[in-house]
């Protein structure tokens, strides 16, 4: 007697189909809103690091942070203050880097941003040594916000109650000098994630973000656009804040305001 075969029909293969995809239609986002909260945690950590490290600085130099010398994004840190930060307790050159931006730190193979001025002033990814003095004169390209005084005084100053940081008691007077005490240092930023767009009046629903311009010198010059931290395509749901008494909290971007009123518009 001839055995007959089972097989699924047309009609089973079809549903099957459809209740995998339904799964991976639950699956897929879980994993992605997982990804982006694990970014969020390491970058938070990234910034309690490197903060406590620029307070134990402070402890040992009379509450002075370090003061910047070059640079005009709030992204720009000199060689000198990295090796305080890293001296100090804070991480190694990756924790300078947001992990949802990791274009700008990929493992060391390609220098540009972490030896940003050495590149600008080559005209080309620099791949040679880093200077043994003067360090304070070059500076990096880095994934966060630094609220620290420049020598002499920033050329601008952010909208909103706020001024730059001279010492961890003191903001600066705005022309590089001591200025008014620090009223709530829970309150107080000392570095933040960098969150750039190239509206001033952004609408949160629908971002444009300056990491999908063609502009920056990181892309006119070398083809890399500058980017915005955990931004997912055009938008963002906010960012880490790490404050001048060593916490971190995350602000949605809802709650944060545009501080300058040029592009690329920062924002904490």
């Amino acid at each position: 007697m001839k055995l007959l075969r089972k097989a699924f029909t047309l009609i089973e293969l079809l549903v099957v189909i459809a209740v995998i995809a339904l799964l991976l239609s639950i699956i897929i986002p879980a994993i992605r809103r997982a990804k982006f909260q694990a970014m969020r945690v390491v970058c938070a950590n990234n910034l309690k690091q490197n903060n406590l490290a620029l307070l134990n600085y402070a402890m040992e130099n009379e509450e002075f942070l370090p003061l910047q010398t070059l640079g005009d994004w709030l992204h720009d840190v000199a060689y000198a203050t990295t090796d305080k930060i890293i001296d100090y307790g804070g991480g190694d050159k990756h924790s300078f880097y947001c992990p949802s931006t990791r274009k700008y730190d990929d493992g060391g193979d390609n220098p540009l941003y972490w030896q940003w001025s050495q590149s600008w002033d080559a005209g080309e990814i620099y791949y040679g040594p880093e200077p043994t003095t003067d360090r304070e004169y070059e500076y990096r390209v880095t994934g966060y916000f630094w609220m620290m005084e420049f020598v002499g005084g920033r050329w601008w100053e952010p909208e909103g109650e706020f001024t730059w940081l001279y010492k961890t008691t003191h903001h600066s007077d705005g022309q590089g000098n001591l200025g008014p005490p620090v009223r709530n240092a829970g309150s107080v930023p000392l570095s933040t994630d960098q969150i750039f767009t190239d509206d001033a009046f952004t609408d949160y629903t629908k971002c444009d973000f300056f990491g999908s311009m063609a502009g920056g010198l990181g892309s006119s010059v070398f083809n890399i656009p500058d980017v915005t931290n955990h931004a997912e395509g055009s938008k963002v749901d906010g960012g880490n804040i790490g404050f001048l008494d060593g916490h971190v909290k995350w602000r949605p971007i809802q709650k944060m305001m545009r501080r300058n009123d040029w592009i690329p518009f920062h924002w904490w």
